[in-house]
């Protein structure tokens, strides 16, 4: 499968952190998912699809990344890539362990209406790797 990026491609980010794009991870809607690698660590990169990336994305993606995270179980945007010639950008995110799950949660659900109407994070249940 191949991506908007090629692999080797080397990104800077906003805070000036360079990263390797390794392989091509996978695909959805807003864009593709690549794993990337930086002074010896791996990370995801979520890299938009033109149509998706959006000054408006932009903006909901730097108020989040400037927030940080709720808690260090979220897979959470860390920083920006935006290429000084590309209308294209994405963002560096943790990349997801092998053993990582998350609760599935029903719409109907009584958690679900919860973090729906709270501003702050519930207790977390159990244990992130």
């Amino acid at each position: 499968m191949e991506g908007q990026l090629k692999n080797g491609t080397i990104l800077t980010s906003e805070s000036g952190n360079k990263y390797e794009v390794v392989n091509l991870l996978g695909a959805g809607g807003q864009g593709e998912v690549y794993d990337l690698k930086c002074n010896g660590r791996h990370y995801a990169l979520k890299w938009y699809f033109k149509g998706s990336a959006t000054e408006h994305q932009k903006k909901i993606l730097e108020t989040i990344i400037a927030k940080g995270s709720p808690d260090e179980c979220f897979l959470w945007p860390m920083e920006l890539i935006v290429p000084a010639k590309s209308d294209l950008y994405g963002y560096i995110m943790p990349l997801r362990p092998k053993n990582y799950t998350q609760p599935v949660l029903r719409p109907s659900s009584f958690r679900h209406r919860l973090l729906r109407l709270r501003s702050t994070p519930l207790p977390r249940q159990g244990r992130c790797p």
